[in-house]
């Protein structure tokens, strides 16, 4: 098994830190030798009695997860050298940022996120992970609690005077996915932005009664000024969110509408792709049809038919919304007999599409965007052609005048040619009247 344990400083009982590592580490171990060899685990500190409570021998793996303090690695740093020396098994020493007793906002913001972070790294889905909350300071044991009951793990303490280990074994939590799903929007901003106004927060949960705002208050940390910041437990379910995501594929002909699809039309389609991953999303954007055996989703301007197996999410059909007589007539016949699971491929974003939008708001935010670039280059070019007929009716004016007075001067021409041809008659016969026949 893989032990993980919060690190005090137990260890230094009567050793006062007076900021000399040399003499604190050294008092440490003046101590730890006045002890009785048979008493040495149970006294020598918190973390070495309740190891030895849980039997660890050579194999099982031990982390200690000590404050940002040098007193507090100091003694960690003496916990791990009693474990190898006793136990055969080298511990894993994880120092936490912001996990100390002198700044409580440090400790809420910092530390609290620094330790799920380490938790879940050191965790890694295994099992047969216990968390040991016996030693380290005392205001870390409830999010030690909270995270054992939320990733379903075995939670021990022992009592300073007991010999006996208080387990709090795995307990079937699950999350109210319909109610966090109405907030998934206000959560991912409020983990994005790390600090917002609370009425802010509350106005992006879509028809939110002032009277269930009590429903989301676990999630918030507040002060005096009416900011919040993620608590804990929201951090903590961040982390689990992520954790249940589930590996997208795609059936063959899906694929094809995708691969058909461009503009607009494309990015909604990979945005729909990357977040049904997501059970929050998939929860959210549900839609029941009474005739379909698969699971109907209805995001935007899109449809979406998905099987979902174990830990993936098989999309079968993809819709356009333009075509909602064919999302009618196909649903119906979307059976689970009439897909071949093993002939999906897991999805991956094409490289020519750039990252969306995490949240909804963002991407309609984005999509309007666009709507209004479009819009905006469609009357560029409207005006550009009604100006283009405007000079074209100028111009085709101006042909008409021009050509009225080329023949108003064809006009003139003939008259003085025909005066200039009389004008070079010899005299005589302008004298005596002559004319040409």
């Amino acid at each position: 098994m893989k032990v993980i344990c919060t690190a005090g400083t137990s260890v230094a009982q009567g050793v006062e830190w007076r900021g000399d590592e040399k003499a604190y580490r050294d008092g440490i171990r003046q101590r730890i030798q006045r002890l009785q060899p048979g008493d040495i685990l149970r006294l020598a500190s918190a973390e070495t009695n309740s190891l030895a409570k849980l039997k660890i021998t050579q194999g099982d793996e031990v982390a200690l997860l000590h404050s940002e303090t040098p007193d507090g690695r100091i003694c960690a740093e003496e916990v791990a050298r009693l474990a190898e020396k006793h136990f055969e098994t080298a511990p894993t020493l994880r120092e936490i940022a912001g996990l100390q007793v002198t700044d409580a906002q440090r400790f809420r913001r910092i530390g609290v996120q620094n330790l799920f972070s380490v938790l879940a790294e050191l965790h890694s889905h295994r099992p047969d992970v216990v968390l040991n909350a016996t030693g380290g300071f005392k205001a870390v044991v409830p999010y030690l609690t909270l995270y054992g009951l939320m990733h379903r793990l075995q939670v021990i303490y022992l009592f300073e005077r007991s010999d006996s280990l208080i387990t709090l074994p795995p307990a079937p939590v699950n999350f109210d996915y319909e109610r966090l799903a109405q907030a998934r929007d206000a959560l991912l901003r409020l983990k994005s932005e790390g600090v917002m106004a609370g009425e802010a927060f509350f106005a992006l949960i879509p028809g939110l009664s002032y009277a269930e705002r009590s429903w989301y208050e676990s999630l918030l940390e507040g002060d005096e000024a009416g900011h919040v910041t993620p608590s804990a437990f929201a951090i903590l379910l961040y982390q689990t969110l992520e954790r249940e995501q589930a590996t997208v594929f795609i059936s063959p002909k899906a694929l094809e509408v995708y691969q058909g699809s461009e503009g607009v039309l494309r990015k909604q389609f990979t945005r729909c792709l990357e977040k049904i991953g997501d059970p929050l999303w998939r929860q959210s954007k549900r839609h029941q049809h009474h005739q379909s055996e698969l699971d109907i989703y209805k995001p935007g301007d899109v449809r979406m038919a998905a099987i979902l197996r174990g830990d993936g999410v098989y999309v079968a059909e993809l819709w356009p919304a333009d075509s909602h007589g064919m999302y009618d007539r196909e649903a119906e016949r979307c059976q689970l007999k009439n897909y071949d699971l093993t002939a999906f491929t897991p999805w991956a974003r094409p490289p020519d599409i750039p990252p969306l939008p995490e949240t909804d708001e963002a991407f309609v935010r984005e999509f309007e965007d666009t709507i209004h670039g479009l819009e905006k280059e469609r009357d560029e070019l409207t005006q550009l052609w009604n100006d283009a007929e405007d000079g074209l009716r100028q111009a085709q004016t101006q042909l008409r005048n021009n050509a009225a007075e080329l023949d108003r001067l064809g006009a003139r021409v003939l008259t003085h040619e025909t005066e200039l041809e009389r004008l070079r008659r010899p005299w005589w016969k302008h004298l005596f009247g002559w004319s040409p026949r």
